[in-house]
């Protein structure tokens, strides 16, 4: 049985020896339709909408930049992204080529590796951009929600959300760095290195979105350290492009292999540099937002079960290392179920996302975190916190809910909404799981239940 298609590619040539390079190249892994000149292919592109084109600067009836320039001008069309299919000696001209719109360029004679990196890298952008905004249409107050979370959930993440992308360089020549720092410096906060052994360290002790990493250095060269950034937790995610003299075939394929996304050959253009940069930027943005749109819960805003999960066992691990305390709550509204029953679901899920807005603004610290752990259930994770110090916050937190004054008739003549919350210490070990402190938490909210709700109830863990 044949796999399924990964993409409808247009290829446009007025050669029927390259147009049969290119099939032989795409064909497995995607649906290819072709056409010798540009004039059929405006009529292809309208009708069979596909994903991407690749086109030749160089054609019969009219020029790759005047077809690129009609296909941006006509709404059914100009989001489609185009590569131009270029002769080196053409590549001064691509400055053009970015001017009337496209999106990259290949240079002939086409190399595979260079082909599939390239088609693969703005596909993938192409769907994720559709995946952001179909869920966005969706779910108008999932994103609405997510959005607050984001940008006016606290006034830490507002500065962080306002922050440029930053970039490491990695490169042993001064000049080098120099020159891509002019390129991006308005757009980008960049940071350097001049070995491997620094980037590594950079890379692991600061935010780094990017990494620009050449290859021929003294020391660790630009694949060991490649290979070394993605068997490390900490920046396996960061994406690495190369900035390399090295055009060979098999150069670009040890690099790919090394775990880079892509290269940028020397000598360069600036509007190159600019154009392979910006477009791994927005494939990182919307890795992102599409991460934060799984990670966060719908209703409220927060972060979800799914992402407490991953934070608590960062942060139990890193604990462990350290030797530092944490302190887990277990947030639970008291009569809920009554609540719902008297007000509708409707004004349930009104009072869910309020009581979320009074907890998130209850932070003091970024490191906090605060999340939805399922229907009236809430938990906050308070790395670095000692036991005294937890049980203020949770004071902080009863006390903040009491004063929001939701109204609530059926909560044990209390009039408003009130939570009660389990708490747990302790400081990770080999000895216990991250799963314990969860599990001690719970216990400690069922005793504050037991005990007549409205309170805290807080454990930690018995001295050896």
């Amino acid at each position: 049985m044949s796999q399924p298609h990964e993409g409808k590619i247009l290829i446009v040539d007025d050669s029927p020896r390259d147009i049969e390079k290119l099939y032989a190249l795409l064909k497995d892994r995607y649906q290819v339709i072709f056409a010798q000149n540009a004039t059929k292919a405006l009529n292809l592109a309208k009708n069979e909408r596909p994903d991407l084109i690749l086109s030749d600067i160089m054609m019969p009836d009219i020029s790759g930049l005047e077809f690129c320039a009609q296909l941006k001008s006509q709404e059914i069309t100009r989001h489609i992204p185009l590569i131009f299919l270029t002769g080196k000696s053409q590549i001064d001209d691509m400055v053009q080529g970015f001017e009337v719109g496209a999106a990259d360029y290949i240079t002939k004679p086409v190399n595979a590796t260079e082909l599939i990196l390239r088609v693969g890298t703005h596909l993938t952008l192409r769907k994720t951009s559709h995946q952001l905004s179909e869920a966005k249409r969706k779910e108008v107050v999932y994103s609405r929600q997510l959005e607050k979370a984001l940008l006016v959930g606290n006034r830490h993440d507002k500065e962080a959300v306002n922050k440029k992308p930053r970039i490491l360089i990695i490169d042993d020549s001064i000049a080098n760095i120099q020159n891509l720092n002019e390129i991006l410096k308005d757009d980008y906060e960049i940071l350097f290195a001049t070995s491997g052994e620094d980037g590594i360290q950079k890379a692991l002790t600061d935010r780094i979105d990017l990494i620009l990493l050449d290859i021929q250095m003294p020391g660790m060269n630009g694949y060991e350290v490649c290979r070394e950034l993605k068997s490390i937790d900490e920046t396996h995610d960061i994406p690495v492009i190369f900035v390399t003299a090295m055009d060979e075939v098999k150069d670009e394929a040890e690099g790919l292999d090394a775990g880079a996304i892509d290269y940028i050959v020397k000598p360069y253009s600036h509007r190159i540099v600019e154009a392979r940069v910006r477009n791994h930027m927005e494939l990182i943005r919307h890795r992102d937002l599409l991460r934060d749109l799984s990670l966060t819960d719908g209703l409220t805003g927060l972060p979800n079960r799914r992402q407490f999960d991953q934070i608590l066992v960062r942060e139990w691990r890193r604990g462990e290392r350290q030797a530092t305390p944490l302190s887990l709550m277990v947030i639970d509204l008291d009569n809920f179920k009554l609540y719902n029953d008297h007000f509708g679901h409707q004004e349930g899920d009104n009072c869910l996302r309020k009581v979320a807005a009074t907890l998130n603004a209850t932070r003091s610290r970024l490191t906090d975190f605060v999340g939805r752990y399922g229907g009236e259930e809430f938990v906050a994770i308070l790395p670095d916190t000692l036991h005294q110090g937890a049980i203020k916050m949770a004071g902080r937190i009863l006390q903040a809910i009491r004063e929001s004054k939701i109204p609530h008739p059926y909560n044990d003549g209390k009039e408003f909404v009130t939570v009660s919350i389990g708490l747990y210490s302790a400081v990770p070990s080999e000895q216990a799981s991250a799963e314990n402190i969860v599990r001690e938490a719970d216990r400690a909210l069922y005793m504050a239940k037991e005990a007549g709700r409205n309170q805290v109830v807080a454990l930690q863990e018995s001295a050896s």
